[in-house]
């Protein structure tokens, strides 16, 4: 059964995004005991990443993941993921694809001349890709947002 499923989300991008975790780029890093630590730059370029986003705003779709397959690599159950049409991998680069009508989120691999797609949670079996199978690659995932449970 696949991972993911891709949504309508509540925001349009990137405005209401940028609106939202804007304030992640002046953040101070803390600690877990609640001291400040030395950070050594912004959380992520997320204007960089609005930016992109606004100058080709259909290059990009917004899926949900289910289930923990992913969570090693911060992509937890019900987090929203903002991925970039992109037919074409990097190696180990964190995909959304499609396998026989249903959607997976996964790292990207080779071995022996396959396809190989890697969950970060070990408890996952890989995933090797077959001729037989119907195969396809929508794009890498560029951000993750989910919410913290407080």
């Amino acid at each position: 059964m696949g991972n993911a499923k891709i949504i309508q989300p509540s925001f349009t991008l990137p405005n209401e995004i940028n609106a939202y975790y804007h304030s992640l780029l002046n953040l101070e890093a803390l600690n877990t005991s609640g001291t400040k630590i030395a950070q050594q730059g912004p959380i992520l370029d997320f204007e960089g990443l609005v930016k992109e986003i606004k100058s080709g705003p259909d290059s990009f779709f917004v899926c949900q993941a289910n289930g923990n397959s992913m969570s090693c690599a911060g992509i937890v159950d019900s987090a929203t993921v903002i991925v970039e049409k992109k037919q074409e991998p990097i190696m180990n680069e964190i995909i959304v694809c499609k396998i026989d009508d249903e959607l997976f989120i996964r790292r990207y691999t080779e071995a022996d001349k396959h396809v190989v797609l890697v969950a970060d949670n070990p408890i996952y079996k890989d995933i090797t890709i077959r001729m037989r199978m119907d195969f396809q690659i929508l794009g890498r995932v560029v951000l993750v947002i989910q919410k913290l449970n407080n």
